[in-house]
């Protein structure tokens, strides 16, 4: 059996994980989102969210968030407004009434989180990773006089068109989940 596959990869970069990968420190870091993709386990829908650390002592470093789909949970509408926000929709945007918006349109743009690093001393800690506004990051960089991990940045988030709903239209996510 032969597996023929072609590819161009001038401009691609290796991934970062295992040997040289150093684990980002807790704090707040600013990062590109390389990838968005739909997730199920055990019959629960999720997005995944993978990104790279855009600046700083951990630059190049990926990492990945999911958020759950069921919108009908309060964390999960939390979780969706912060990562809306995070890639710089404007509150008035999203606080608008009921929207609808892809997911895969924050697939490249600049999003903002907070990672925590998983605890040495405990074999089954895992670390977390929650977007952040660019408010909260600015914040969580001005307390730490630049020092953070993640650095510092004077760049403003890129926007994300959101749209509202057609009338009858479906539940946010739903187009892109397929059902």
């Amino acid at each position: 059996m032969s597996i023929i596959l072609k590819a161009n990869f001038a401009g691609v970069a290796e991934r970062n994980v295992g040997g040289g990968f150093k684990e980002p420190e807790t704090g707040p870091y600013k990062v590109t989102i390389t990838d968005v993709e739909q997730n199920e386990k055990e019959g629960k829908y999720s997005v995944k969210f993978q990104t790279v650390v855009a600046e700083g002592e951990y630059q190049g470093s990926e990492t990945r968030l999911f958020l759950g789909t069921d919108l009908s949970k309060p964390g999960n509408l939390r979780s969706w407004k912060t990562a809306l926000l995070s890639v710089g929709n404007k509150p008035a945007a999203i606080e608008a009434g009921e929207i609808e918006f892809d997911a895969a349109d924050m697939k490249g743009k600049t999003a903002y989180i907070y990672y925590k690093a998983k605890d040495p001393n405990d074999a089954t800690s895992q670390s977390d990773r929650q977007f952040i506004t660019p408010e909260q990051y600015q914040r969580l960089v001005g307390q730490n006089s630049g020092s953070i991990a993640g650095g510092t940045t004077k760049t403003a988030a890129p926007q994300m068109n959101v749209s509202a709903p057609k009338p009858g239209g479906s539940n946010a996510l739903r187009s892109m989940l397929g059902r």
